[in-house]
């Protein structure tokens, strides 16, 4: 008989990542009864940092709820005081996020599989394309170039590139590769077209080439939807009229630090590929929104791009209530009395436009004979769709409640992957002199909504889900470096620019995605 011992193992660090061994001391013991008791330990840097990512999460969609309750009301006169209230609730949730990393760096670089270790030569290589994008922004400055041309050299470079991805690191890439292989009539009802374009490019590959992989498929997929995303951008940024050509082309490169340019070299996923339909949903927008006086066509094209985006990915229909603000942005702006029936019109084309595409594409489906899963929409594998508060789900999905370590680390995580943490500062430092124009009151609200996504949706593969988290931080981002570039006005050669694109460059987190997802390329 063994006589009953208790050990003691300290959680210092990331508990979920350790293993006990234990083993009888004589081979005759056939079973051991062990019990496993967690004890919290009070900390302080944990309470502050959690204390703290309330305090800014309550402060952003309280704020929120009221800014777009006020625009429902009327209040569409300039309002930011509340901007400023959103744009410091988001970056502040991003603060307790990073403060959760500097106080706790073993447990979180342990979390995000030996990052540390990587830094180094990520840092060089960034270092290296800070001063290729600085040369790059320079030569666009001094000879005026068209901003048509950073697309065209960047998705050449994309298309040249095609990483060993290791699919079992890439989210539910190795499901989507085996199901593409298969001859059924099934649909995905969050993956709506992205799984079937992926099909007809493997089908079309195997035309001329009939041993093309469905992970060959799949990258150059992506690779054509981060063309797509690039070209988008392009012409959103193009049409911003208060901007100058320079400051156009700071804007257009600034934006190309960001993570969702790893979608360009064909990261094998669906989640991020609503973008280009957002930003063409945005292009609309402004349209109608437009002090010469916008048409409806613009705001049923809007509607229809968001609608398409929610088809492409399930989590981009959240955008489609920003969409029904557009009439009611419209009718109050200039000080014009707006009235009801304008405002019913409004939200009569818009949301039948929306509903049409949507009951249209499903409709065919069924028609057609394909059957249709929703099972990704309801909670993917632990039909689990939302985090929890309090209490969490016995299952084996990752970060699962709102006040565990870990939501705050794939939190900061998802900031590290999405966006230069250079934004983040230069935005906080900026805070006081924000001003909106109508288009950035849709453009926050749409990021507010996919916001949404990023704080609650509950990512069953924790930080390889990043995908699910890239389409919500771009958007949020791109808002927040419009307002940023907007206060910066005067001489185009002034000093701050070319150091500003070397430190996006060197906080861009392109290249640790490729680290995290494919073999190792340096």
């Amino acid at each position: 008989m063994i006589s009953p011992k208790r050990y003691a193992v300290p959680a210092a660090e990331d508990l979920t990542d350790w293993t006990i061994r234990l083993t009888p001391a004589r081979a005759g013991v056939r079973t051991m009864k062990v019990e496993v008791i967690f004890r919290p330990v009070f900390r302080p840097s944990v309470f502050f940092v959690k204390v703290l990512f309330v305090f800014f999460i309550s402060l952003l969609f309280l704020t929120a709820a009221v800014w777009i309750l006020r625009m429902l009301w009327g209040k569409t006169s300039a309002d930011d005081g509340l901007v400023r209230l959103i744009a410091t609730g988001f970056l502040g949730t991003a603060a307790a996020a990073v403060l959760e990393i500097v106080f706790h760096p073993g447990s979180f670089f342990g979390f995000a599989g030996g990052l540390g270790a990587r830094l180094p030569r990520i840092l060089a290589f960034n270092a290296a394309l800070g001063a290729g994008l600085t040369l790059v922004y320079l030569i666009f400055r001094k000879y005026r170039l068209r901003l048509y041309i950073w697309p065209l050299l960047l998705s050449a470079l994309g298309l040249l590139i095609y990483p060993d991805y290791r699919v079992p690191i890439c989210g539910d890439s190795s499901q989507w590769m085996s199901i593409l292989n298969l001859k059924s009539r099934l649909l995905f009802g969050a993956e709506f077209l992205s799984f079937p374009l992926t099909k007809a490019i493997l089908h079309l590959c195997r035309v001329f080439v009939p041993s093309v992989t469905s992970s060959f498929a799949q990258v150059l997929t992506a690779k054509l939807m981060g063309i797509l995303t690039l070209i988008a951008l392009t012409v959103f940024i193009s049409g911003e009229t208060r901007f100058s050509r320079e400051k156009k082309a700071l804007f257009l490169i600034l934006a190309s630090t960001f993570g969702f340019q790893a979608f360009l070299i064909g990261y094998p996923e669906f989640a991020y590929f609503p973008l280009p339909f957002l930003l063409a949903a945005a292009i609309s927008a402004r349209r109608f929104l437009s002090p010469e006086g916008g048409r409806n066509r613009d705001l049923v094209l809007a509607a229809v791009w968001a609608a398409v985006a929610g088809l492409f990915h399930g989590s981009a229909w959240v955008v489609l209530p920003a969409v029904f603000l557009l009439p009611i942005l419209r009718a109050g702006k200039n000080g014009r009395p707006r009235g009801f029936g304008t405002l019913v019109k409004g939200w009569a084309l818009s949301g039948g436009a929306a509903a049409m595409v949507i009951v249209a594409a499903f409709g065919a489906a069924r028609l057609l004979g394909f059957k249709i899963s929703f099972q990704n929409i309801t909670g993917g594998g632990d039909r689990g769709m939302f985090v929890d508060f309090f209490s969490g789900r016995q299952t084996n999905s990752n970060g699962v409640l709102v006040f565990e370590m870990r939501y705050l680390w794939e939190r900061a995580w998802a900031l590290l992957l999405a966006v230069p943490l250079p934004l983040l500062v230069w935005a906080s430092l900026s805070l006081r002199k924000f001003k909106d124009e109508l288009i950035d009151r849709f453009l926050l609200a749409a990021g507010v909504f996919l916001l949404v996504i990023f704080y609650f949706w509950n990512f069953d593969l924790g930080y390889r889900d990043f995908d699910l988290y890239t389409a919500p931080l771009t958007l949020i981002a791109l808002v927040l470096l419009k307002f940023v570039l907007e206060i910066k006005t005067g001489d185009a050669s002034s000093r701050w620019e070319p150091a500003l694109v070397f430190l996006f460059a060197l906080a861009s987190p392109v290249l640790l995605i490729l680290q995290m997802t494919t073999q190792s390329l340096f």
